[in-house]
This record gives C-alpha cells, structure tokens and sequence, in this order.
C-alpha cells in the first residue's frame, strides 16, 4: 500500500517534480523481502536488495541500525546514478504521501535551491493536522536546527556527500553510533554553509500517525 500511495503522487500527470525511478533497498538476508520482490516486475520501481555480507555487519544490532546501512547504500547509488540531480527523496517504508505531495516538493526544493547547494529538508515535521489545500502565499520551509526524522528527506547532491562518511565511521565503529536522524543532525550542522529545514507542510504521513489529516 505505502509504495503504492508512493507511486500514484509521484508518477500521476503532475508538472512539478521529474521522477526516474523509485529505488526500493530490501534490507533482508538471502534477498527474501516477501513483499519488495514483487515490485521488480513494475518498470517505474527498481528493487536492490542486500549483499549478505552487508546484511552480516548489522544482524544482531536493533532495527536502526539495519536503516542507517540501507540509507548508506542507498545514498552510495544515489550519487553514482544521478549525481547531477537536483536532490534526493528518501523515504522509509512505512510512509503515505499528502495528495498534494508535488506541489509541496517543488516548492520546497525550489526555495531551497534559491539559497544554498547544500541542504536536508525534512518532510515529516509533528505538527498539527492538515486543514484543506495549502494556501500558496504561505512559507514553505522553517529553519530548523534540531533532531530530525528519518522518515522523509529532501538532501542535496553535496549534502549527501558530505554525510557519507559519518554515517560509514558510526557504522564501522570508527565513531559512536547514533541513529541517522541524530547523527545528520549532529554532523552537517557542524558546516558553517550547510542549511537545515523543515517543511512547513509535511508532504508524508507515518502510518498510524494521522499528522497531515489523512486518518488513522
């Protein structure tokens, strides 16, 4: 359902946001993802799933740690497929889009663009339910210089790159391990040129978390 919700905002007849692909990164053993699986057969979704060897680095670790190496190689492919992309969107699995999730994105995007290369929006911000459509003479983005959530970023090329290396050291025990969120948070806030927003108006909604109005 979640990816389904993903592919009907993304790839409906929409003018703002150009998708190529959505990339699904399955984090089981033995590549046995029993519902992933099924989505290498839809043209508009490419399924990667995990080297075991990988998939060893993480097994005994709790849940978060299995996200922060998916998001890892994720971002890896990312940058080498499309490294001249605007921005990257990266979403858990456990997320459904606002109906007006494009429009939300573009805007974003193109405010973020107009003052940085180097910038996270967060997409999933707790605030209070959606009311209606989103007037376009409101603010798109808040700065925001707190913890984050990993649920839905909008990051930059640049940002993804410089991100890649803390998130490899937390990994690899070269450095303390944080969750994702903590450690993004922690570690591109330190350039003095890197910008962090929110979304005004969140674009996803966490199952069973009814932030944006959608429902339960």
């Amino acid at each position: 359902i979640e990816v389904m919700s993903i592919l009907d905002s993304l790839f409906a007849i929409q003018p703002f946001i150009h998708v190529d692909k959505v990339h699904i990164f399955d984090g089981t053993f033995n590549k046995t993802g029993d519902q992933v699986k099924f989505f290498k057969y839809t043209r508009n979704v490419a399924v990667h799933f995990m080297n075991n060897d990988d998939y060893r680095t993480v097994a005994e670790h709790p849940v978060h740690r299995k996200a922060s190496l998916n998001y890892l190689l994720a971002l890896r492919f990312l940058l080498n497929a499309y490294p001249t992309a605007d921005a990257y969107l990266i979403l858990e699995d456990d997320v459904l889009f606002d109906p007006d999730a494009p429009w939300i994105l573009w805007r974003a995007l193109t405010y973020a663009m107009k003052q940085t290369d180097f910038f996270v929006i967060d997409g999933y911000v707790r605030g209070p339910m959606r009311q209606g459509n989103v007037d376009e003479g409101e603010d798109v983005l808040l700065s925001f210089h707190e913890r984050c959530c990993s649920q839905a970023f909008l990051l930059s090329p640049k940002a993804a790159r410089t991100g890649l290396p803390a998130i490899e050291q937390s990994l690899n025990g070269s450095i303390p391990y944080l969750p994702l969120d903590l450690l993004l948070s922690s570690s591109l806030l330190q350039h003095d040129t890197f910008h962090w927003y929110a979304a005004k108006h969140c674009w996803v909604q966490h199952i069973g978390k009814p932030y944006l109005g959608l429902g339960p």
